[in-house]
């Protein structure tokens, strides 16, 4: 179901009360009882959530980070200052120093060293810590791209799988065509669109939408659709049929074999065109 529509004429009854008119154009309702959009919005609130979450992590992450990198910067260059003592200062200063004779310190050396260790030992909690804030923004951006990947994943496959049953086909080969359309749709910006280089044959240079790959993929896979219970012939042109409550302009495709289904699935999607399935009694 599209989001905004320039008209609802097409559109079968139950369909029409989905939208409100805004602004010259019909809006879908994204309030009510719809369970695709209950459904749909759900998922985006609870994946905005988590990505909202795990913004406010990142920042204060962000924020520690920046603390604990400049404690390291200050303390670094005490690191560098007493690397390469001059000997005798540090000789002449251990000498008025005796007490650190009973420290165990005897050379500029022992100084030098105990610093480095020291400085060594004082910056491993900030290292560490600062790794591990690391891995943990990773994690959140994993996570948060993996959210967004589900939702992405759930919106295609209702689409296809709601256009699939439309045209008859059998609910237990729903996840074998969705697993197909996989491989020719992507989620973009918030709508199924086919992948680059996925052309409708019929109709080069422009675009392949759903409801033409499954015209096209329920012929090679006529297995996928529910079998006709008896003869048919395509629709033709005003109100014809049995079927009643029909809208203007709209067909009837009586007891429509796999093929006829396939050819007629973009106007069966549609509304256009109204299947009529006649009921066999033995």
């Amino acid at each position: 179901m599209k989001f905004v529509l320039d008209s609802i004429d097409s559109l079968a009854e139950p369909l029409k009360a989905e939208y409100e008119p805004k602004d010259g154009k019909f809006v879908l309702k994204t309030e009510g009882d719809n369970p695709v959009i209950l459904a749909l919005n759900s998922k985006i609130a609870d994946a905005a959530a988590k990505i909202a979450t795990a913004d406010l992590k990142v920042n204060e992450f962000r924020t520690n980070n920046v603390a604990l990198l400049k404690e390291v910067d200050e303390l670094r260059p005490l690191k560098t200052k007493f690397e390469g003592l001059d000997p005798d200062v540090a000789r002449e200063a251990i000498t008025k120093v005796a007490a650190l004779d009973k420290k165990g310190i005897k050379t500029p050396d022992d100084i030098d060293n105990k610093l480095k260790t020291a400085l060594t030992e004082a910056l491993k909690p900030f290292e560490q810590t600062i790794t591990l804030l690391r891995d943990q923004n990773a994690a959140f951006a994993a996570k948060s791209l993996a959210d967004a990947q589900r939702a992405d994943n759930y919106l295609l496959q209702t689409q296809v799988s709601d256009r699939f049953v439309k045209i008859g086909g059998k609910p237990k080969a729903t996840e074998f065509i969705v697993g197909l359309a996989k491989e020719i749709f992507e989620v973009k910006d918030g709508a199924v669109v086919a992948k680059t280089g996925k052309f409708n044959p019929e109709k080069p240079g422009e675009s392949l939408s759903i409801d033409d790959w499954l015209a096209t993929t329920v012929k090679e896979h006529d297995y996928t659709i529910e079998p006709s219970k008896g003869g048919g012939a395509p629709p033709h042109g005003g109100s014809g049929g049995t079927v009643s409550n029909l809208k203007p302009g709209q067909t009837v495709l009586k007891n429509p074999t796999p093929q006829e289904l396939g050819q007629y699935a973009a106007e069966i999607a549609s509304g256009k065109v109204k299947i009529d399935i006649e009921t066999v009694t033995h």
